[in-house]
């Protein structure tokens, strides 16, 4: 049992993904965002890393679809990403799931050390949430899908200049998704909200309806569903594959290795074993040659003949000549005991 758990063992790690730590510290991270009275927000996020050893760049994941109460869900898109890193553009490679926007910010082929500022700007559509008595926005500014804490998080919201001197409903909550915590402050002056934190944040501002107006397709952009490209699609599906065949190579593996435990082993020593010239019983030499090799050779004959003068049906006479002569000589008639 201990072979076949080393053997399961190794099968796995072939197909284990390995995990690679990156080590780094972010510094801050500050979100900027413009509400629009067309229901879309203008996100413009800075983010401060230090890089203690060589590395390509981060990752930044922003969350577009989000449970609801009700158990169901909304959507709000994500769209024209771009990023800058110490105020140069920077590749950034953009991908989608069903519940997140991933950009993969660097060049594959360039590494970089120290601290480094990244300046991170899209726009989200439908973002704003109409209810019965007032219009909110509820945003995850920094989201919670880093590889690192971040120690420093602002959220400055800037509302529709219309909204000046009028009431405003705020609230912040920290940590990552689902949490009630609420580390964190706010300042309001006019019509910017600055939220700030310690940690992930996620920030509430609510204000009078009638001053940002609900598009005509707000509910379409609300449930619309991603459908990935192709390619992701061949992806995604070549991931499963590779995790199907590593199960089913564990488990032949582990087959094989029970069978031969089983039964692959040599027999145990049967003794000595002794050659028998006669044939079978009911046949004679010559049926056996002809059912060997399916037909009828001098061999065959020449064993006829001899079994036929043990069985006492003819004599065999050699003449001491230079070629052997032989004489054959009938002895008693054929039998019904099938000589032949």
């Amino acid at each position: 049992m201990k072979r076949l758990a080393l053997l399961a063992a190794l099968a796995v790690a072939l197909f284990a993904k390995p995990v690679h730590a990156v080590s780094l510290s972010y510094t801050s991270f500050s979100s900027d965002i413009t509400v629009q009275t067309d229901a879309s927000m203008d996100v413009r996020e800075t983010v401060v890393v230090d890089f203690l050893s060589a590395s390509h760049g981060i990752y930044r994941n922003i969350p577009f679809r989000y449970a609801t109460s009700d158990n169901g869900s909304m959507t709000v898109p994500v769209e024209d990403i771009s990023v800058t890193m110490d105020g140069i553009p920077v590749q950034a490679s953009i991908t989608k799931t069903s519940k997140t926007v991933t950009a993969k910010i660097g060049d594959p082929n360039v590494t970089i050390t120290g601290t480094h500022t990244y300046v991170i700007t899209y726009r989200v559509l439908a973002a704003v949430n109409f209810l019965t008595d007032h219009d909110e926005l509820y945003w995850n500014a920094s989201g919670d899908q880093w590889d690192g804490p971040l120690p420093r998080v602002t959220a400055t919201v800037h509302l529709p200049a219309s909204l000046a001197g009028a009431a405003l409903q705020t609230a912040c909550y920290t940590g990552v998704t689902g949490s009630k915590a609420t580390d964190c402050t706010i300042q309001q002056t006019g019509t910017d909200v600055v939220y700030s934190a310690s940690t992930f944040l996620t920030i509430v501002t609510g204000w009078k309806p009638g001053v940002v107006i609900k598009p005509s397709n707000y509910e379409a952009l609300r449930t619309s569903a991603y459908t990935p490209p192709f390619y992701q699609k061949i992806a995604l599906h070549g991931v499963w594959m590779w995790t199907i065949n590593g199960i089913l190579l564990v488990l032949g593996i582990w087959w094989l290795v029970a069978r031969w435990l089983k039964n692959g082993k040599d027999p145990e020593d049967k003794g000595t074993i002794i050659a028998q010239y006669d044939p079978p019983s009911g046949l004679t030499p010559g049926e056996v040659g002809t059912l060997i090799d399916e037909q009828v050779d001098s061999r065959d004959l020449v064993a006829t003949i001899v079994d036929l003068a043990v069985r006492g049906y003819l004599t065999i006479t050699e003449f001491d000549t230079k070629g052997k002569d032989y004489e054959l000589a009938s002895v008693k008639a054929y039998g019904d005991d099938k000589a032949l």
